[in-house]
């Protein structure tokens, strides 16, 4: 397996500019903390756990709905209710 001379330099090119820039701009050694109470932390958990439950109990495809449909019925107008499902074609 060969490896281009194009592909090596471009490496080298990308170590060299990636190190060169780590030098004149260091990561600080401080790491940012965000502080919530407890009650904001309460509210927020219950807002992500309602709307999972909400989107279970309701049935909606919402992950990798147009790589299925698309798949089951051919080509989708992404311009429409995105949850209508159309026809098959033949019925």
């Amino acid at each position: 397996m060969a490896i281009s001379i194009k592909k090596i330099t471009y490496t080298l090119l990308f170590l060299l500019l990636t190190g060169l820039l780590y030098k004149l701009f260091p990561m600080s050694q401080q790491t940012a903390t965000y502080q919530i109470s407890r009650h904001q932390y309460q509210d927020k958990l219950y807002g992500f756990w309602l709307g999972q439950n909400i989107g279970n109990w309701t049935g909606l495809i919402t992950e990798m709905d147009k790589v299925v449909i698309e798949q089951m019925y051919g080509a989708v107008d992404t311009q429409s209710n995105r949850w209508i499902i159309p026809a098959k074609a033949g019925n």
